[in-house]
């Protein structure tokens, strides 16, 4: 089954195509495997936090070592980071009816978000003004092997001001002010998410780290 959203939420979300550039991972400059994956960014993180909270699905955002793409190409030239080695993407770990429900929300929300780019189950929806905000995604071969069709989860891309600026994304969020945020979920659950997605950059689970965008 392919993903359709509504009409108003592929009109929402074609509203991103041109809002801002869809901006790609930067540079590798050596061969060193542990400075391919950078911090991620401080609006990922509180994404990250929501979703996992309102939805109580996994959430990964570093990139899973063991679908790292080889760090240069057959030239033998350094690759540039995809965007979850730049911290600027999460996975959703939904199928199905929840994927779609989270995947419309995000969609209908993707110009006050930053989303640049997002995938699920087939479809995907860009800000580049390269083709249509919304297209089919081929799934097309990469390495010889079929890409993710990505029908497990939701990719999402943050568009390089959005994932910097945390108290913009925790604001439009309606989320606490990251100084109050480990209280608040303290109290709601007993224990904070944020020990985890927040205090430190690592993912709410790394299920989600280990897929490929493209």
């Amino acid at each position: 089954m392919t993903w359709e959203p509504p009409a108003d939420v592929r009109a929402a979300g074609a509203r991103v195509r041109g809002a801002f550039p869809n901006v790609q991972g930067s540079p590798l400059t050596s061969d060193d495997v542990a400075a391919v994956q950078l911090p991620i960014t401080p609006g990922v993180r509180a994404l990250v936090e929501y979703i996992a909270d309102r939805w109580g699905v996994n959430v990964g955002a570093p990139r899973g070592a063991s679908v790292r793409k080889p760090l240069r190409n057959a030239a033998g030239q350094l690759r540039r980071r995809d965007v979850h080695e730049e911290g600027r993407a999460l996975d959703v770990m939904a199928s199905g009816a929840r994927g779609a429900e989270i995947a419309n929300w995000l969609a209908s929300r993707a110009l006050e978000l930053g989303i640049q780019y997002m995938i699920f189950d087939r479809v995907e929806l860009s800000s580049s003004l390269i083709g249509e905000a919304w297209e089919p995604y081929s799934g097309q071969t990469q390495w010889g092997t079929p890409r993710d069709p990505h029908t497990t989860h939701v990719h999402v891309e943050l568009s390089p001001a959005f994932a910097a600026d945390g108290a913009r994304m925790r604001s439009v969020l309606g989320m606490a002010p990251r100084a109050d945020a480990n209280a608040v979920q303290a109290r709601r659950t007993g224990t904070s998410r944020c020990t985890r997605t927040c205090a430190t950059g690592e993912t709410v689970s790394n299920v989600g780290a280990n897929v490929e965008r493209v």
